[in-house]
């Protein structure tokens, strides 16, 4: 009684530390967040939240205080849980701020409230081990992700920060429901996992390895026949995905990534232009927009007829078949999307224009983990990209490999992750162009979760294997 006791004292202390942190950064002068690329209003404008000094700071400086005016309404037709997060803010703003003025740092209250419920979620499922793995383990997670490149999405209305949130969640939740088979827990798994999926369309081939896991594994999650919540749990996951697929974004907003791949990164570099256009289903005619992409001044998507002619193109499908034809040409612009993903922090600023930083300043407080991963492998996408495959290929294989030790259900899960660190890399590197940092962000945390599930499979090895025996004056 006496252990347990200190034990839960430690996980007090080190919830308050991670709060610690978080408040910091999110809230104590001066303030972090990421300053808006642009793509905030798919979010606030839904809400008539906006402010007039966007364009003005847009991309150097954070803003604070956003106004409520009708004036700022758009129909963004983006559809992301960071809707339902960005709600509840603003249900507490109208509750308890100006009802004409938007306060920013309420996404942080809401954003750092599920990432705190998700460390507090994940504390009891450390305490079998001994007190130094504890603490080995606590010293990485909280070192990784209370790092500023995770924390500096809170304060801001991305999309990639719903996706990052319920992917901790959906992980802790997992666990524990594979634990202790509570309702709760394996109901809270799904739900995470349907926000994760449907954060943002980018992510919604995650679900994939999501509802395989759930018809693999589902069943170890209830105490006796599970094949109700199984069924129930991989159609909900289906509907999700199809839903990100289908519905999440205007139907043009797709084909603009693959716009910008084709004629920012592959054609550029072509030694064959007419040849790959043909290949990509394209004629000569599009020879103009090669160098551009889909926000430039003399795109073609500038035009609503091209807009709606190369919308209804199996452009990912082309392009697919493309890559599958000419390797090194994908791993040509895989490794160069590294170079900068492996930054990992997107070139935009971290603080207000009043707090007297220069534009575009970073923060470079709790940046150790991220200044680390930089050091290694900004500029070297080659390198990023070789970790990055060596890291699932190492943990994975020694998931399978110790699969009649591990607990059940716990290999599969391990090899869900894998797979969905691929299918990120795969999305950011060919699905868009533009802001690498930011668009690889989830991928980044995949494979930083990936070393945590590699360390733990070290603990738990260290753990199991018996202890050594002086017999006769002989080591045994």
């Amino acid at each position: 009684m006496v252990i347990k006791s200190a034990m839960n004292r430690w996980d007090w202390i080190v919830l308050l530390l991670a709060a610690g942190v978080v408040v910091s950064q999110c809230f104590w002068p001066p303030v972090v967040g990421i300053a808006n690329n642009g793509d905030f209003p798919k979010i606030a404008g839904r809400l008539d939240v906006g402010n007039p000094s966007d364009i003005q700071d847009v991309t150097r400086f954070i803003r604070v205080k956003y106004v409520v005016d009708p004036k700022y309404r758009w129909d963004s037709r983006f559809y992301s849980s960071e809707l339902l997060l960005f709600a509840a803010a603003f249900g507490l703003s109208s509750i308890f701020g100006n009802p004409a003025v938007f306060d920013m740092r309420l996404m942080g209250v809401v954003h750092a409230a599920i990432f705190l419920l998700a460390f507090y979620l994940l504390l009891p499922l450390l305490r079998s081990f001994t007190l130094a793995s504890r603490a080995i383990v606590l010293v990485l997670i909280l070192c990784v992700f209370t790092d500023v490149m995770y924390i500096s999405y809170f304060n801001t209305l991305y999309m990639d920060t719903a996706a990052l949130l319920f992917l901790l969640l959906a992980v802790v939740s997992f666990l524990r429901a594979l634990r202790w088979q509570k309702a709760a827990d394996r109901w809270l798994f799904v739900v995470s996992a349907v926000l994760l999926i449907t954060s943002k369309t980018q992510h919604y081939p995650l679900g994939v390895p999501v509802a395989v896991l759930l018809a693999c594994s589902g069943g170890l999650l209830v105490q006796g026949r599970g094949r109700l919540f199984r069924t129930l749990s991989v159609i909900v996951v289906t509907a999700a995905t199809a839903f990100s697929d289908l519905r999440e974004t205007p139907t043009f907003y797709p084909a603009m990534g693959a716009y910008t791949v084709i004629f920012s990164e592959l054609l550029p570099k072509s030694k064959d232009i007419s040849g790959d256009l043909q290949q990509l289903g394209l004629d000569d005619s599009y020879r103009r927009y090669i160098g551009t992409n889909a926000y430039s001044s003399d795109a073609g998507f500038r035009a609503p007829e091209f807009q709606e002619a190369f919308s209804q193109r199996p452009f990912y499908a082309y392009l697919a078949w493309f890559l599958l034809r000419h390797p090194s040409r994908a791993l040509d612009v895989t490794v160069a999307r590294l170079d900068r993903a492996g930054l990992q922090r997107p070139y935009l600023g971290n603080f207000e224009r009043t707090a007297g930083f220069p534009e575009y300043a970073r923060s470079r407080a709790f940046a150790a983990w991220s200044g680390l991963k930089a050091a290694l492998f900004g500029l070297h996408g080659g390198r990023y990209l070789i970790y990055s495959f060596g890291l699932v290929i190492a943990v994975v294989a020694n998931a399978i490999a110790r699969r009649q030790t591990l607990p059940a259900g716990i290999p599969a899960a391990i090899c869900a992750l894998g797979a969905m660190t691929l299918l990120e890399l795969l999305v950011a590197s060919f699905a868009d162009a533009l802001d690498p940092e930011r668009h690889y962000s989830l991928f980044s945390a995949l494979t930083d979760l990936l070393v945590i599930c590699g360390v733990c499979l070290v603990v738990v090895a260290l753990r199991a294997r018996p202890p050594v025996q002086l017999t006769h004056g002989v080591l045994r």
